[in-house]
């Protein structure tokens, strides 16, 4: 017996016997997305009260001996599309597919070099690296039921039907692990743009996270198995089990980013400048997580097999808006 599907999934939600539920900690998310965007319009409402930045590319760098270091804190989305599946003997397989977005925030450095000579543009080199922490929570990707612990019908009765027990059901679910790595290097391109320096960033990105894959299970097996087909007419007596096992992938992704930097403000020897970045990642390390669990039954006959399997997408994009102070003194 085999289900499947497909989806589009906020890591935000939960699928509980394939019904979506909000979780609390959307609101963290939402709010982790909005923090640069408050930002941001902070930065904006500053310029009517600092001087506006200098339009002469050689004067908004000062001089061309001169290396620029910055910090920055920044809001991120980042997609990870994985296939699913569950199967134990006794319930059958299922899989399905989805596409989770979770949120982070993080700080930044970086620093730039002199300008690369009298080039159109005056390209300079950037290096930064950035550290992160993701809003997740455990969604369950593929989920028949509503495993959990199996509890007996509220109202005892002799030889119950097995129908009639809560806590059936299997499902293999992921949660993305809060810290975040990522860095990158490339070159930006200066230009004029509305009297500000506008930076045109394309880089080589490197990103770095974990995910939590489980695989949860609960069964209820009759000790006299019913006639093929008649498995809702059921009853007890009966065996139980349930239970999940967990596993933790490290993921490596290399590729491409482009950001535009927007010089807004200063504030004496800090230029403010607000960016936006997008980039693709491809994953490097094997894509696919399996876990083998086995669980014994309440009666003490043996243990239940069960197997949960999760594959990423080999590509993933993550996009994001910030704000960053750059070292430039008079």
């Amino acid at each position: 017996m085999s289900a499947r599907n497909s989806s589009l999934r906020l890591a935000s939600e939960d699928t509980l016997g394939g019904v979506g539920r909000p979780k609390t900690t959307s609101w963290v998310s939402l709010l982790a997305a909005a923090l640069p965007l408050l930002a941001l319009a902070l930065a904006s409402s500053a310029e009517d009260s600092m001087p506006a930045v200098e339009s002469d590319p050689t004067r908004a760098e000062n001089n061309d001996a001169r290396w620029v270091p910055a910090l920055s804190v920044f809001g991120a989305v980042l997609n990870e599309g994985a296939d699913a599946r569950v199967s134990t003997l006794e319930r059958g397989s299922f899989d399905d597919d989805a596409l989770a977005v979770f949120a982070s925030i993080g700080l930044s450095g970086e620093v730039s070099t002199p300008p690369l000579g009298a080039l159109p543009g005056r390209p300079t080199l950037f290096a930064h690296g950035d550290v992160s922490a993701s809003f997740d929570t455990t969604d369950f990707i593929v989920s028949e039921g509503s495993p959990g612990q199996i509890t007996p019908p509220d109202t005892p009765i002799p030889n119950p039907p097995v129908p009639a027990f809560k806590g059936q059901g299997s499902r293999t679910g992921a949660e993305a692990r809060t810290l975040v790595l990522s860095a990158g290097a490339g070159l930006a391109f200066g230009l004029g743009v509305w009297e500000r320096q506008l930076r045109i960033k394309p880089s080589l990105e490197w990103l770095w996270h974990e995910t939590q894959v489980t695989g949860q299970v609960g069964v209820v097996q009759p000790l006299t198995p019913p006639p093929p087909g008649q498995m809702g007419a059921a009853t007890c007596p009966c065996r139980t089990t349930n239970g999940r096992s967990t596993k933790t992938k490290e993921w490596h992704s290399l590729g491409a980013g482009l950001e535009i930097e927007l010089d807004a403000a200063r504030a004496g020897p800090v230029m403010m400048a607000l960016y936006v970045f997008g980039q693709a990642h491809r994953v490097l390390s094997d894509r696919r997580v399996e876990i083998r669990g086995s669980i014994p039954w309440d009666d003490a006959s043996g243990n239940l097999e069960f197997e949960s399997t999760y594959k990423a997408e080999p590509w993933r994009y993550r996009l994001g808006v910030g704000l960053r102070f750059r070292w430039l003194p008079d």
